[in-house]
């Protein structure tokens, strides 16, 4: 199961870019959407076009650990800073 499990969303959107433009198994298959529907929505889509024998296995040398380089967003945007206080356990 490990093998299958990414908890980083920015591996299933560069398997959702391999699987418009080289028709690549994914490396992955469970992880989160990173709060985006539309995506989680192209990947299951892709995965499945894949377990019906329509796609590639991704060579070694485009492992996404390899080729995935994804920019770095905020999910949570606008939701307020963070504060820290001193309490007395006392």
């Amino acid at each position: 199961m490990n093998n299958w499990f990414s908890p980083n969303a920015e591996f299933l959107k560069c398997c959702v870019r391999d699987f418009k433009t080289h028709f690549y198994e994914c490396d992955f298959r469970i992880g989160p959407n990173g709060g985006d529907n539309h995506m989680l929505k192209e990947f299951l889509e892709g995965s499945y076009m894949c377990h019906q024998g329509r796609c590639y296995q991704r060579p070694l040398e485009k492992a996404l650990k390899k080729t995935c380089v994804a920019e770095v967003h905020e999910i949570f945007k606008d939701h307020g800073d963070p504060v820290i206080k001193a309490f007395d356990l006392g």
